[in-house]
């Protein structure tokens, strides 16, 4: 690796990089499952329809999940690192990666 400047980054840069990640995930997730739960509210969607837009939905909510257990490891990590600003949480759902 001749002329390349190696860099072994801290818990807590990996932890601000993987909050910024949660973010730009969240902001789509969010549209997706609104605009489906709109769907599954409106009268009209029934029979095979339906029961794909459940479908959908149900997964929307497994990737929310994985997304705010990679938040919650991204804030251990800034922890680690000493780096601890205050946050809010994502609030999609709840759960953690283990440390």
């Amino acid at each position: 690796m001749t002329g390349e400047l190696q860099h072994e980054a801290s818990p807590g840069e990996i932890g601000r990089h993987l909050r910024a990640v949660v973010h730009d995930l969240n902001n789509p997730l969010a549209v997706m499952m609104g605009f489906t739960q709109l769907m599954l509210m409106d009268g009209r969607c029934e029979g095979q329809s339906r029961v794909d837009l459940e479908k959908v939905h149900s997964e929307i909510k497994r990737v929310a999940a994985v997304v705010e257990r990679l938040h919650a490891y991204a804030l251990s990590l800034q922890r680690r690192g000493q780096e601890t600003p205050a946050d809010s949480g994502c609030g999609l759902t709840d759960g953690t990666f283990p440390d």
